[in-house]
């Protein structure tokens, strides 16, 4: 594909045919950019075919993100949430990712550094959100969020496609995948 692609993504609890409130996972927020194929700098293109080989079958794509998340505890209506809920956070983060793509599998290494706390502006988007939309604010944002550290994540994966042949007239795939992340906000291995 010759040409890049740019995504704007939300993920809102308010977004909903439900009335739920705030809890949680409340709000995701992502402005992302995916290089067109094969516009990929020298020392990325080095490092994904140094990790994963295949270089002359493969062809490669970069992506670069900046990307908010919110965290609230269950009840955000008490100024002080009990001691065994999730706390108040706001994480932000930049990331960076190469994409390397064969005939039968793809292969991503990523970056994330960031923070979690006051820094990252979660109070100030939720809180901002709820007064255009005329929603009482949220109340424990400033005694009871986690403190500013700085958030650092590794990321590697693989997707495989096994052809299942035809179906119906259509050309059928499964796509079983792996992803494994190593920093100090996750630690988590998928399949």
């Amino acid at each position: 594909d010759p040409h890049a692609i740019w995504t704007f993504q939300d993920e809102n609890a308010s977004i909903t045919t439900s009335n739920l409130p705030d809890r949680y996972y409340v709000n995701g927020l992502l402005l992302g950019y995916t290089s067109p194929t094969d516009a990929v700098p020298d020392f990325l293109s080095d490092i994904g075919h140094s990790v994963w080989g295949e270089a002359g079958e493969s062809r490669q794509r970069f992506t670069a993100s900046i990307s908010q998340s919110i965290y609230t505890p269950a009840d955000t209506k008490v100024f002080l949430p009990p001691p065994t809920d999730e706390p108040y956070a706001g994480v932000l983060t930049a990331n960076l990712g190469l994409i390397q793509d064969t005939t039968d599998h793809r292969s991503i290494l990523g970056l994330m550094a960031g923070l979690i706390g006051p820094d990252a502006g979660g109070q100030i988007v939720q809180n901002g959100f709820h007064s255009i939309i005329g929603q009482k604010p949220t109340k424990g944002w400033a005694d009871y969020q986690i403190q500013d550290e700085p958030l650092v994540e590794f990321l590697s994966a693989r997707i495989w496609r096994i052809s299942l042949g035809s179906l119906g007239g259509m050309e059928t795939d499964v796509l079983p995948d792996l992803s494994v992340g190593l920093g100090n906000l996750r630690i988590y291995a998928m399949t």
